[in-house]
């Protein structure tokens, strides 16, 4: 009886370390799972992803083959020494494209967009773009970093272009003049088609009084294009970039050789880690086998420890049961 009691208890000791072993490797592969998820997230999320659809001064193709994929496409914002450099679609409904790539899949990044009735050739006094605050810098996330003066100093050019009546790729230079942290509710900020000169001059001055950061005064004749994007500290916060357009435009100082888009054909995309990821996930995978043989280890030397103490013990108990 002592045998098989023995027996039972070496049995449910080995079922429990392979089960702890299987909840190791569960706990492996759903982690392994959500940092691969996330990595892809916002790796879709990236500038860089677009790259190749950049409008190019020399030819118009990959806009127009980006235009051809999705026709809500219909302008590139690009503020230079920044992340911000995407591809900005016409949202005819307010949920449009919060919940949606510039090619029209699913994604929780979502993309850079307007609002209809928006002029989608910027003739409307101000325009309003929408975006995602998103970690590493994705989307609309760096606007933040536009609450310091310095660096709204050092990153305040950039450039808008759109396709004109014609047909034809125009270029608008942008100037960043102001930060604002406002209510996403605040209808004097979240204002359209504003045609009034009075009512124009009072929106300005409305701006200018809110915003925590102001280089200049935007030209009385300027248009406005305003960048919007979610607050972490407030539930309905938003932070803004308050811009305005010119017809002149601006060198990007921030790079030695502009990488213009080539075409549609050269686009790849990537689905795994970079270098350094692979090599976390390496040494995780190391760990856990490591504590798991340790974990096991311990018990085995737990398991003789308790039949040496049970032998000292019960030693003629023992010599008796393998007599029988």
């Amino acid at each position: 009886m002592k045998q098989a009691g023995k027996y039972s208890i070496r049995l449910l000791n080995k079922l429990i370390d392979i089960a702890f072993a299987c909840f190791l490797f569960i706990l492996f592969i759903v982690g392994s799972f959500a940092l691969w998820d996330t990595q892809l997230l916002y790796q879709k999320a990236e500038s860089s992803q677009f790259e190749v659809y950049r409008p190019n001064p020399y030819k118009e193709q990959p806009f127009a083959e980006l235009q051809r994929i999705n026709e809500d496409i219909f302008a590139w914002i690009h503020l230079y020494g920044t992340s911000v450099d995407y591809p900005v679609l016409y949202a005819h409904h307010a949920s449009e494209y919060i919940n949606k790539d510039p090619f029209g899949n699913y994604t929780s990044t979502g993309s850079l967009f307007v609002n209809a009735p928006a002029h989608m050739r910027f003739q409307d006094f101000n325009t309003i773009i929408h975006g995602h605050n998103m970690e590493h810098r994705a989307m609309f996330g760096q606007l933040k970093e536009y609450e310091s003066y310095d660096f709204m100093s050092a990153h305040r050019y950039g450039q808008l272009t759109y396709t004109n009546d014609q047909g034809v790729l125009e270029n608008k230079g942008i100037v960043v003049v102001a930060f604002l942290n406002v209510d996403a509710y605040d209808s004097g900020v979240y204002a359209y088609a504003i045609t009034n000169p009075a009512q124009q001059q009072a929106y300005r001055t409305s701006l200018l009084t809110k915003a925590s950061v102001v280089l200049d005064t935007p030209y009385t004749d300027e248009r406005l294009l305003l960048l919007s994007t979610c607050s972490p500290e407030e539930t309905n916060g938003r932070n803004m970039v308050v811009c305005y357009l010119t017809d002149e435009t601006y060198p990007d100082t921030f790079v030695k050789e502009k990488k213009f888009g080539i075409g549609i054909d050269k686009l790849q995309g990537w689905f795994g880690f970079p270098w350094l990821g692979w090599i976390a996930l390496g040494i995780v995978i190391i760990l856990l086998i490591l504590i798991g043989i340790w974990i096991m280890d311990q018990k085995r030397k737990a398991r003789l420890q308790a039949q040496a103490d049970t032998q000292l013990i019960h030693p003629s108990e023992d010599i008796a049961s393998k007599e029988l």
